[in-house]
């Protein structure tokens, strides 16, 4: 990769939409065991402002009533599809989904959320524009059991390219599942992995998708309003919960592991930290915490002394570019 390839590659900065060409949705709804609550998270789909393509729910195996709820209910509807396979987890479920999509893009939807109705016409408005970016993802609000925004710490608007940030330092840049979109050559990419790692993720497998499409090269954008309503209760995979070392060691080791993959996949090493200054220059809007990350990227790099003293001089002066230019 270049440097140039970092701000000009053509699967990143899309063109613009012809006037007349609007971007289609797809919709993937993961369930197991969620009969309960589907309905409402297929009705928040079905009733969105911008009317989805399609809408395909695909069943991991449920013994609850899942299936037949789906058939009752929606049995006749046009848009809607149900695909049911045995359980494998929920990386497995967004695989066997994504790889039958046929919109532009994959917005995904867990079978215990519901979607505001303008949240399809926002996000198509961001993909809209130029330059397009590859993933949006929206706040939440929680619901249920807890209340308050989801994401507290995350920068709005164009986060350009992230693609060394997610290789060799990873933050994490998107929400919970139901408030992620993206392109569906990406997540076609994004879900073409080995058995080994679809089996480690029956829960959270969001991860992979958030993460992995920094590696991938995608151009994030952050919708910072609450269009996606995330129910907590006893059931979440995670959420409020208190993981034994154990537990908490193996998931960071399966993230290591997803993460290699896609590092391989892209063929990131250590020389592509050359490029840190470039990747940097993306990011249209740099927090302090970013800049404290790529300031140390570049002394991981095999850069000479002078090189990392250049590198270092072209991040402080974006960072205090943007500083100075908010300011004023």
């Amino acid at each position: 990769m270049t440097a140039s390839q970092l701000n000009e590659d053509p699967d990143v900065n899309h063109p613009p939409m012809p006037a007349d060409r609007k971007l289609s949705f797809s919709v993937v709804i993961t369930n197991y065991n969620y009969g309960k609550f589907l309905p409402e998270a297929i009705d928040s789909a079905l009733n969105q402002s911008l009317t989805p393509l399609e809408i395909i729910v695909v069943d991991d195996g449920s013994t609850d009533d899942s299936c037949d709820v789906v058939a009752t209910r929606y049995g006749q509807h046009p848009l809607l599809k149900l695909v049911r396979q045995s359980n494998r987890g929920q990386l497995a479920a967004f695989q066997t989904g994504i790889a039958s999509v046929r919109g532009d893009i994959v917005a995904l939807l867990d079978a215990d959320d519901i979607w505001e109705p303008h949240y399809l016409e926002r996000v198509a408005e961001v993909y809209a524009r130029a330059p397009s970016p590859d993933f949006v993802y929206t706040n939440m609000s929680f619901f249920g059991a807890r209340s308050g925004t989801v994401l507290t710490d995350q920068r709005a608007g164009d986060l350009g390219l992230s693609v060394l940030l997610g290789a060799f330092n990873t933050i994490w840049q998107g929400a919970p599942t139901s408030g992620n979109s993206l392109r569906r050559e990406l997540a076609v990419r994004l879900t073409r992995l080995p058995d080994t790692i679809i089996e480690a993720w029956r829960t959270r497998a969001d991860d992979c998708i958030v993460c992995g499409a920094d590696i991938l090269g995608a151009r994030k954008y952050h919708l910072p309003e609450a269009l996606v309503r995330y129910r907590t209760h006893e059931q979440n995979a995670w959420l409020g919960k208190k993981q034994d070392p154990v537990a908490s060691l193996r998931h960071w080791m399966r993230v290591e592991t997803m993460l290699e993959h896609y590092r391989q996949t892209i063929g990131a090493n250590r020389r592509w930290l050359r490029f840190v200054k470039h990747e940097f220059r993306t990011k249209t809007a740099p927090g302090y915490r970013e800049f404290g990350v790529y300031w140390d990227l570049v002394g991981m790099s095999d850069l000479s002394l002078i090189k990392r003293i250049e590198a270092r001089a072209a991040i402080f002066a974006h960072f205090i570019g943007f500083k100075y230019r908010k300011n004023r």
